[in-house]
């Protein structure tokens, strides 16, 4: 991850605001949104509805990571047109987000939850058998996600780099 030193002040409370919102049990997909919901003038608990089946890389699927995705929602919530379905806000939009993701991938390797859990073949088929259960957190629980606390933070520090949204007519 890159040092805390390439991100300003707003970007690190954002960042630490993620991580605490992921300790007190948000899935890594809502953490990242609410860290900006104020900032941007969204309901919380729209957001945490809205974001809560994208945790463990989409409903504990192990696929496209949470904090990817949540960044994405942000991206489109910034950069949107509304009902207008503008394609320059689309393109503005896909720019934006593809530039995330580059950079996520530069800093972690990957954006499938499933690589960067690194998971085990035996573990991930267990995870699979109720996949529909969220896992207890637990001090084990954090301990194995040091590295989704890492992406939390990040994706949060950049999402804080987005604008806020243009007034919508």
């Amino acid at each position: 991850m890159p040092e805390q030193t390439d991100f300003s002040q707003e970007e690190i409370h954002s960042a630490d605001l993620a991580e605490q919102l992921f300790r007190s049990g948000a899935a890594c997909s809502q953490a990242v949104v609410l860290s900006q919901a104020e900032r941007l003038g969204l309901p919380e608990a729209l957001c945490a509805d809205l974001t809560l089946g994208l945790g463990g890389g989409v409903a504990r699927s192990r696929q496209i990571c949470g904090c990817v995705s949540g960044y994405a929602l942000l991206a489109g919530i910034c950069h949107g047109s509304g009902l207008a379905f503008s394609p320059e806000a689309k393109a503005e939009t896909y720019a934006c987000v593809q530039s995330f993701l580059d950079q996520f991938k530069a800093a972690f390797k990957s954006t499938t939850c499933g690589e960067l859990l690194a998971l085990r073949a035996e573990s991930a088929k267990a995870a699979a058998d109720d996949a529909a259960t969220p896992s207890e957190r637990t001090q084990t629980y954090y301990h194995h996600r040091a590295g989704c606390i890492q992406c939390i933070r990040f994706a949060a520090s950049m999402a804080a780099r987005l604008p806020v949204p243009r007034k919508q007519s």
